[in-house]
């Protein structure tokens, strides 16, 4: 039993280039997806509202101001 050897698996070369092609399209896909995903969420707008209800009489001088982006 010592004696027997164990069967080595040949690929063809098609198959290797399937198999080659096949990693490298999804690297390929899940990098753009990660990618086009990531500028969804990386704005975020802050609108400062000036209240009426302030004591401090500058706040509700002031002009409106502009947006924030965070």
């Amino acid at each position: 039993m010592a004696k027997e050897k164990l069967k080595k698996v040949s690929l063809t070369k098609e198959v290797k280039a399937a198999i080659v092609v096949s990693i490298l399209a999804i690297f390929l896909f899940g990098g753009i997806m990660i990618f086009a995903n990531r500028g969804e969420d990386d704005v975020v707008v802050v609108n400062p509202s000036v209240d009426g209800d302030n004591s401090n009489d500058d706040a509700t001088n002031q002009e409106p101001q502009t947006p924030v982006v965070v």
